[in-house]
């Protein structure tokens, strides 16, 4: 794909979508994951809107996925390799864009908002439930092997 192919209207374009991800973590390096509707565990964060930042996307999905404020945004990495392009089950191309921060500071009491997120949990990273969406794991298999995850153990 290139430019041409953005600028003929190309029907069989991919989505491109850019996805503010937040990496919550406890202090004892457990990792907060929360349960979708679709029964699926992911982390924090949603989709990009138009004029919005990185940093208040992901403090607006947080607040609306689990009633909590960020108080201090750490960037991680953005993720946008092949592995971050998928095909639905109804064909639909998608190229994600996985913006991650992580942090250990926010305000509030967590409570899912029972509608997207039915649940949360932290998890020993070693120890992530089965049904944990694929790309996420790849975002916390490379954040454990980080510098960054080693400094807060």
């Amino acid at each position: 794909m290139n430019i041409n192919d953005l600028k003929s209207g190309n029907k069989e374009l991919p989505l491109i979508l850019v996805r503010p991800t937040l990496i919550i973590y406890n202090s004892h390096g457990e990792l907060l994951l929360v349960k979708h509707n679709d029964n699926f565990w992911g982390l924090p964060g949603g989709l990009l809107e138009p004029g919005e930042s990185i940093e208040n996307a992901i403090r607006r999905e947080v607040m609306e996925e689990l009633e909590i404020s960020v108080e201090k945004l750490i960037e991680f990495k953005t993720f946008s390799d092949s592995r971050f392009y998928i095909t639905s089950e109804t064909g639909q191309k998608t190229h994600y864009v996985a913006v991650t921060y992580i942090t250990n500071h926010f305000t509030g009491i967590i409570r899912p908002d029972e509608f997207e997120v039915l649940e949360y949990r932290y998890f020993k990273p070693k120890e992530l439930p089965e049904n944990t969406i694929e790309m996420i794991r790849i975002i916390l298999n490379e954040f454990i092997e980080s510098e960054q995850y080693k400094s807060i153990l």
